[in-house]
């Protein structure tokens, strides 16, 4: 069915493909079973002569107690680490099942697999993972961890990565003990700042500036749950996604004053932070997640960003994010007489959209506004001299 076009992320730069069983020319996997459905991704070193992949100093093989080759684990060079053991093409009766539940039913050629360097450039490309048996039989498969340590940038598995072990419950294969998934940098673009509001005129009161968009970051397709397009149309189209930052201000209360000399006050009740439903709505919806105890997070069926995510779009950490909290707070600004004063809060809205040709959104629901517990600011008219 074809490849994307290449796509890098550092110094890894990945090709997608769903329906393939080699990699295309200069490409490798990191990963032992290509998935049915779901999108494989096959990785090179961005650079020309690039070190950031090499094969495995030796393999071990696993039997069963007939002796029967079952799997090879990779024994990776000093500096290297391997993400994934090998399942031997023998194995038709067993893991052939239970792999195809877990969505996959080829295996990776020994020659195509490829063990990925654990720093490049002083950053690591490898994070700890987790795992999990799966299936009839306990195949455990490594999985991206639960909770994404600070620094990290876009956590993903390129393919289904397993590991042999209690196979059938005759024999007892290799714990796989630390297990580990790919971390590359997510790219970020920056791009502007929110407009202050101005009131120009009685009758002039925007209810809100126009949406800036002041910070983008773009992560691999696999990090996003696009249940609107197919694969293949993912990844011809848009084999990655960008989630960006727009800043804006939304009016919250206006006094007029216009006929009367005395000074007031302008203000009311404002809810701030993310509401949780609509969160979780948007999670469903493309994977993006925002809150407070989270800060900004996004997963789909291979990757998972959150930790870099966050600080990337501009949020100084993954918990306890002050502008996502939610809760009702009163503002209040002085108004003076004779004058019509307009009170601002800033908002943002968090969206993920295709980087096809028009940037489309994935679904209605790709992504959240809120009033960020950031900044307020009052606009008066007739202008007030400058102080």
């Amino acid at each position: 069915m074809g490849y994307s076009a290449p796509q890098e992320f550092g110094e890894l730069t990945f090709v997608f493909s769903v329906g393939e069983t080699r990699p295309p020319e200069g490409y490798h996997a990191l990963c032992s079973v290509i998935p049915e459905h779901a999108p494989m991704t096959w990785v090179k070193g961005t650079a020309d002569g690039s070190a950031a992949l090499a094969e495995p100093k030796e393999w071990r093989k696993v039997t069963d107690s007939d002796g029967v080759l079952r799997g090879l684990v990779p024994v990776a060079p000093p500096g290297y680490r391997a993400l994934s053991a090998l399942w031997s093409s023998d194995t038709v009766h067993g893991p052939r099942d239970v792999l195809r539940d877990l969505g996959g039913a080829a295996f990776v050629a020994q020659g195509d697999l490829r063990c990925v360097k654990e720093e490049i450039g002083g950053r690591p490309y490898v994070a700890a993972g987790a795992w999990r048996g799966r299936g009839g039989l306990e195949i455990p498969e490594t999985v991206r961890p639960e909770v994404i340590p600070a620094g990290t940038g876009c956590l993903l598995t390129p393919g289904i990565a397993t590991w042999i072990s209690y196979f059938d419950g005759d024999y007892e294969g290799e714990d796989p003990g630390d297990v580990h998934v790919l971390d590359v940098p997510m790219r970020q673009v920056r791009q502007g700042t929110a407009k202050s509001p101005a009131v120009t005129g009685w009758d002039d009161v925007p209810g809100r500036t126009e949406p800036v968009v002041d910070r983008e970051v773009v992560v691999p397709c696999t990090a996003v749950l696009d249940r609107g397009a197919s694969t293949q149309w993912i990844l011809r189209n848009s084999p990655t996604y960008t989630v960006r930052r727009k800043r804006f201000y939304t009016r919250v209360a206006v006094t007029d004053l216009r006929e009367d000399p005395a000074p007031g006050t302008v203000g009311d009740t404002v809810p701030w932070g993310v509401d949780e439903t609509e969160s979780e709505a948007c999670r469903e919806a493309v994977g993006l997640s925002v809150g407070f105890e989270a800060g900004v997070e996004i997963e789909g069926c291979g990757a998972r960003a959150a930790a870099s995510l966050s600080r990337e779009l501009g949020y100084d950490g993954t918990r306890f994010v002050t502008a996502m909290a939610r809760e009702q707070k009163e503002l209040r600004a002085p108004a003076p007489g004779l004058h019509l004063t307009a009170l601002y809060a800033e908002s943002h809205r968090i969206e993920v959209v295709r980087n096809d040709a028009d940037h489309t959104l994935p679904s209605d629901r790709a992504g959240l506004t809120f009033n960020a517990n950031a900044s307020w600011t009052a606009s008066t008219y007739p202008p007030r001299p400058a102080r």
